[in-house]
């Protein structure tokens, strides 16, 4: 396909990301890896940077380096891409507020679980306000927020959020 269309052509680019995706869940981390960083670039120069192709492209690398145990990667590709959603899609879109809560796994992997918890925080507030409080999304993001709490030995706020919310 590429040898037909181009390498950045809008399709091949599309063949090609899903083809990273595909490792990603047969658990190929480095093939996914390097997949989505060949679509990235070509994204990056046939797209804008805050084209939402590009963002979710940024977004998955984050999420395969988390995968692979690559942290500060992981975080540098997730701040890169919420930096940029929030500036283009604004901070209550649906992939910005997916975005905040990778990024608050993240934080807590690290055991930064203040950080973890900030994140989970804004992530609960934008998802009630876009699918409402009882959507799945916005339980599990409730659900990780108590548990950043726990960790901060903060057990008491931890079970009001689960009492009042859940």
């Amino acid at each position: 396909m590429s040898e037909a269309l181009g390498h950045n052509h809008p399709d091949t680019l599309a063949t090609q990301y899903n083809m990273g995706l595909t490792c990603f869940e047969l658990g190929d981390n480095d093939k996914a890896h390097e997949c989505l960083t060949r679509v990235l670039r070509g994204q990056e120069n046939t797209l804008q940077i805050g084209h939402p192709a590009t963002l979710e492209t940024q977004q998955h690398l984050g999420m395969i380096c988390f995968a692979q145990g690559k942290i500060s990667e992981s975080q540098e590709w997730y701040e890169r891409a919420l930096m940029i959603q929030e500036a283009v899609l604004g901070q209550d879109h649906p992939s910005t507020l997916v975005t905040t809560h990778n990024l608050g796994c993240l934080y807590c992997k690290q055991e930064k679980y203040l950080m973890g918890y900030m994140y989970f925080l804004r992530a609960v507030a934008g998802r009630k306000k876009i699918f409402g409080r009882d959507h799945p999304v916005t339980l599990d993001s409730i659900m990780s927020l108590g548990s950043a709490l726990c960790y901060l030995q903060q057990y008491e706020e931890a079970f009001a959020w689960y009492d009042k919310e859940l």
